[in-house]
């Protein structure tokens, strides 16, 4: 039996925002799991789409990224254009 996360459709605008927000700050995801003090894997996660970051997670990762909160998370209707939706 398989224990990785089924990709969600409504995460994966949120990851490649994360991601093109790290990529435009220098940072990678060990990088980010170390400032954020949580595990590789959950950024890994969220830049996958399998999760996303949430309350103060979210916080902590837009201040990093020098963004506002909104900017990695989008709109409903922007989530709703992500692929398989």
């Amino acid at each position: 039996m398989s224990t990785t996360k089924p990709v969600r459709p409504e995460y994966i605008a949120v990851g490649r925002r994360i991601k093109a927000c790290m990529e435009a700050k220098g940072l990678d995801q060990s990088a980010v799991a170390r400032a954020l003090d949580i595990e590789p894997q959950s950024v890994q996660q969220w830049v996958c789409g399998q999760t996303t970051p949430r309350g103060y997670r979210i916080r902590a990762l837009s201040s990093l990224l020098d963004v506002e909160p909104w900017q990695l998370l989008g709109s409903a209707e922007d989530n709703a254009l992500a692929p398989g939706n």
